[in-house]
């Protein structure tokens, strides 16, 4: 992820909200690359003006199709960037009805109700992972580490940051 890549991709997504507005994977995708951008760029923060960037892209994407797992998954995490945890928790089950076995969905869900402080949803997310082990990727590990040192797991958290050692800065 370079900082030339990105702004490539912004300049093609925007090209492409442009053209088909009702594009529900161009808006989401946009509001990803502005939900993430302070993690993949360490020293950096989000700015408010990007949240709300982020936040129209992805009530685009949901708008323009509620049965996008995606879109609700990406609108949960612009909602925790905006603190407001019962709108971030209720599009995250959104998702995870969507496509409840899907092990990104899963994973990034784990992450986002420990965001929320929701212990007991974290935990059942965490268990599912455990129980579906062919849907892993290996930085689905950094995200359950994470979801794990956010809910006081830290043994459990220790064990999955060694174990992606190199997946993520």
């Amino acid at each position: 992820w370079s900082q030339e890549d990105e702004v490539k991709a912004v300049a093609l997504l925007r090209g492409i909200t442009q053209e088909a507005p009702d594009f529900a994977p161009a808006h989401a995708e946009l509001a990803g690359i502005y939900n993430v951008r302070h993690v993949l760029r360490p020293g950096t923060f989000q700015e408010e003006r990007l949240k709300d960037i982020a936040l129209s892209h992805a009530l685009e994407a949901v708008g323009a199709d509620a049965m996008d797992t995606r879109a609700h998954r990406v609108l949960a995490w612009c909602y925790c960037h905006k603190s407001e945890f019962g709108l971030a928790e209720f599009h995250f089950d959104q998702s995870l009805l969507l496509n409840p076995q899907n092990g990104h969905t899963i994973a990034a869900c784990a992450l986002g109700f420990a965001f929320c402080d929701n212990i007991p949803r974290t935990r059942e997310m965490v268990e599912q992972m455990d129980r579906l082990p062919e849907t892993m990727e290996p930085f689905h590990q950094i995200y359950l580490a994470a979801a794990q040192y956010l809910i006081g797991n830290f043994d459990a958290c220790a064990q999955l940051c060694d174990a992606g050692e190199g997946l993520m800065s």
